[in-house]
């Protein structure tokens, strides 16, 4: 069975390798985070699409674009005429919306209206940390009374247990990733590195190591616990298979005979038990971190699609630095953006037509963004445009 399972995943590996490499994408170079985004848009119309959207939610952008059609040509977004076949381009549905065949139903189950991710807020973090301390407790409590008989008859649900615990881990690293460079940018005066910061595309334990290396410790430490939650599951499967006791009778008597240790030594049984400890009491403290340093909302909402990002930047004055950067890889970007010297922040600000918006924008903002504040009615009230009394 287990070679059987190895051969379907080299297979489907080597149809998406065939895949990646023979679809044409539209793209003339690497793309990574927002100024990937920015370069690609700024030539471009379909800014004008997202209009007034600043603060919206991924539902109002879902219902503004849902008729809309875009191409990706030569790493530039654009709008698909109308009876536009797409040919020599990807033809691409409005980011963030439906596309065709497909209700507001799909759409309310993959978007929330909440600005921030559930594993970052108290409804999800709090009890994932109280997940992983009882499951610290039951470690020797099940090595080590009585209670062991359940793991003895059904060894597999201690590593059903760790594999629940790897998996919301999971949703914890992808959330950290995908919020760092907007947190950063809520910070303001970020460097102009941070635009094309995208941890989201990197390997689980290379963005460790990149994290560590840009002085990103709070997205290191989660990226380091991913990687122990490999470890996790292999060592919890090992001690479900053995009697502790035996292990401390052994300590007690000086002798090993007669014990259920599976494929473990005493020294291996130690250490697992040990590591396993470690990395759940690690897992616990680096989550209450998280949830402690990101609980807060600090934008309007989720930056998970490319439609939601766009509305930050639509009427940003920093799009005129990146015109004629769309042919750039993201290393020149960033290279040519240095040599702007202007540094970058999340807030209100004064746009290209010289309204109040609230997204990213190059230094100094109006004032900085605060969850539930509408800054271009508080400033000024007697203000309208004119689409709302038209």
């Amino acid at each position: 069975m287990l070679e059987v399972v190895f051969l379907l995943i080299a297979v489907l590996g080597a149809v998406l390798f065939y895949q990646l490499g023979s679809r044409r994408s539209g793209l003339l170079a690497d793309v990574k985070g927002i100024a990937g985004l920015a370069a690609m848009a700024n030539v471009s119309h379909i800014l004008m699409d997202f209009k007034d959207m600043d603060v919206a939610t991924h539902e109002d952008i879902h219902y503004k674009l849902a008729d809309n059609r875009y191409i990706l040509r030569n790493s530039s977004l654009a709008p698909l005429p109308a009876g536009g076949n797409g040919h020599s381009t990807e033809q691409v549905t409005a980011p963030g919306t439906r596309g065709p065949g497909r209700g507001s139903f799909e759409h309310n189950l993959h978007l929330s209206l909440n600005p921030q991710p559930l594993i970052l807020r108290a409804a999800g973090c709090v009890p994932f940390i109280i997940g992983i301390l009882l499951f610290a407790a039951l470690l020797p409590i099940f090595l080590f009374t009585p209670a062991g008989y359940l793991t003895d008859k059904a060894p597999w649900v201690a590593t059903a247990l760790a594999v629940c615990i790897k998996l919301t881990w999971g949703a914890v690293d992808t959330n950290v990733r995908m919020m760092e460079p907007f947190f950063m940018l809520y910070k303001r005066h970020a460097p102009p590195r941070t635009l094309s910061l995208d941890y989201t595309a990197m390997a689980f334990a290379w963005v460790a190591i990149r994290a560590l290396a840009n002085g990103h410790w709070l997205v290191f430490a989660v990226g380091f616990g991913t990687v122990m939650t490999e470890v996790l599951t292999v060592l919890v499967t090992s001690l479900a298979a053995v009697e502790g006791k035996g292990f401390v009778q052994m300590i007690k008597d000086h002798q090993g005979e007669n014990i259920s240790a599976g494929q473990e030594t005493p020294d291996s049984f130690w250490i697992s038990l040990s590591l396993a400890t470690f990395i759940l009491l690690y897992m616990g403290t680096v989550a209450t971190v998280v949830f402690v340093r990101r609980r807060k909302p600090i934008l309007p909402r989720q930056p998970n699609t490319i439609a939601s990002v766009l509305a930050f930047i639509h009427q940003s004055k920093m799009l005129w630095s990146f015109v004629g950067t769309e042919r750039l890889g993201n290393q020149e970007i960033v290279d040519f953006l240095e040599g702007v010297g202007q540094t970058y922040g999340l807030g209100w600000f004064e746009g290209r037509d010289g309204k109040e918006h609230c997204g990213i924008d190059q230094e100094e903002l109006k004032t900085s963004y605060r969850h539930g504040l509408d800054y271009s009615r508080s400033n000024k009230p007697w203000i309208e445009s004119f689409s709302e009394w038209l």
